[in-house]
């Protein structure tokens, strides 16, 4: 069962290395906006959660690649 999208969210902005305030920004919504989405109490908008989907592929590959010490 894949996890809420809330809880990888947060997990890729943590493998990147990335403050709520700069995925805001990235995203252009309020840095309370965002932390509602990572919070689970607010959904972004379809549109929104399938960049919010490339931004959580982008982390898993650059973990992966993190790990072969690339």
């Amino acid at each position: 069962m894949t996890r809420p999208l809330h809880e990888r969210l947060k997990e890729a902005r943590l493998a990147i290395r990335r403050t709520q305030t700069q995925l805001a920004t990235l995203f252009k919504v309020t840095h309370a906006t965002y932390n509602r989405w990572e919070t689970g109490r607010v959904m972004p908008t379809r549109k929104r959660q399938v960049k919010i989907e490339k931004l959580i592929d982008m982390a898993q590959k650059y973990v992966r690649s993190e790990g072969q010490g690339t």
